[in-house]
């Protein structure tokens, strides 16, 4: 594991093998950040939330609670993993492959990429699925 300059680990908490805590991020007491998982720089993990195997928690993102963070797949064209997060400031935030950006502009680049495709459908029910459990 690597806990970046100036993070914090709680009390109880761990983090697995592998994982990675960034620069002036907080995992908070009796959390847990799963092996190989990834917490973003600034980025937030509350008091008693998990962070599963091979997750990634983005730069500035906020998990207080295991409802603030959602992690699907693998899904579409590179049969990724997408996960979506509640942001400390703003709207959620998704993470997948080499993509990093909010939800809404997570929507627009799958209407240009994929379109109507059956992949383009399942980024889409991703999508709806995080509107209804990350509420902004």
């Amino acid at each position: 594991a690597r806990v970046g300059a100036g993070a914090t680990v709680g009390a109880g908490a761990t983090v697995g093998d592998g994982a990675r805590v960034g620069d002036g991020a907080t995992v908070g007491d009796r959390a847990r950040v799963g092996d190989g998982a990834r917490v973003g720089a600034w980025a937030r993990v509350g008091d008693g939330a998990t962070v599963g195997d091979g997750a990634t928690v983005g730069d500035g993102a906020t998990i207080r609670h295991t409802s603030d963070c959602i992690t699907i797949g693998p899904v579409g064209s590179r049969d990724d993993y997408v996960t979506i997060a509640r942001a400390a400031n703003g709207p959620p935030l998704v993470r997948t492959g080499c993509y990093a950006g909010s939800l809404d502009e997570f929507a627009a680049v799958v209407e240009e990429g994929h379109g109507a495709s059956h992949h383009g459908d399942v980024y889409r029910a991703v999508i709806a699925l995080a509107r209804v459990l990350i509420v902004d």
